[in-house]
């Protein structure tokens, strides 16, 4: 039985209740039964209306009690969608490529001291503007991973030892020696390796006295290459 249909039966009822007392009902053995029925019908009715307030009641605890999940969920959704929008700012604002590929394209480099700067004269590659033909030198413009690979080539009977640094700290070395060859000989290195944003890289030879004879090898043999394969963030 739905709300309605109850709200009418009751003020039916109420109403043959209201006119058998203004006439004043004489309540005798013959209509005893009667009246005992009509009771327990208005008792019946009694509870059907004090269910349907409980009821009420707990419909509106229950859009009380939802109130503040909903509002949490929504304040959810809004630090999401500002987390999201962080992130895009973010990562709009880092530079798309960073590569560069150098090689030294002279015929050699000579006279090499101690912790010498190896600088690979012609930029082959250079997005972003990391690298510096003049330096020699790599510097990173975002934190990142980033991928250094080298290659030394020496002359005949020459010897040289050569590290890749980050900011004067030792990242790899290389050694490579044609002591007793006629010919060229080249050695290589590949590091992987986590750089900050303004840290730089380079080639140098060892800060040692024995460091080798001093003499390199160029005509595009020898290269310096880097990019970077992942972005982090400062720490």
């Amino acid at each position: 039985m739905d709300l309605l249909t109850l709200c009418c039966l009751i003020l039916t009822v109420g109403c043959a209740v209201s006119g058998k007392t203004i006439a004043s009902v004489e309540v005798n053995d013959e209509n005893a039964d009667s009246y005992e029925s009509l009771n327990a019908v208005l008792n019946k009715l009694d509870q059907y209306e004090r269910r349907i307030e409980a009821l009420e009641r707990e419909r509106v605890s229950g859009q009380a009690a939802r109130a503040p999940a909903d509002y949490n969920n929504h304040q959810r959704q809004a630090i999401y969608q500002d987390a999201i929008h962080k992130l895009q700012k973010r990562a709009d604002s880092l530079p798309r490529i960073q590569a560069f590929s150098a090689a030294l394209s002279h015929e050699k480099l000579t006279n090499l001291h101690s912790g010498s700067t190896i600088i690979y004269n012609t930029a082959l590659t250079n997005e972003g503007g990391v690298y510096s033909n003049t330096t020699g030198i790599f510097t990173a413009a975002v934190s990142g991973i980033y991928v250094f690979h080298f290659t030394t080539m020496v002359e005949p009977y020459t010897v040289e030892s050569v590290e890749l640094v980050r900011d004067g700290h030792n990242l790899a070395r290389s050694y490579v020696t044609a002591m007793g060859e006629s010919r060229t000989v080249s050695a290589s290195a590949l590091v992987v390796k986590e750089i900050r944003q303004g840290e730089q890289v380079w080639v140098r030879t060892f800060t040692s006295s024995q460091h080798g004879t001093g003499v390199v090898h160029g005509n595009g043999y020898t290269t310096f290459s880097g990019w970077i394969i992942a972005y982090t963030l400062n720490k």
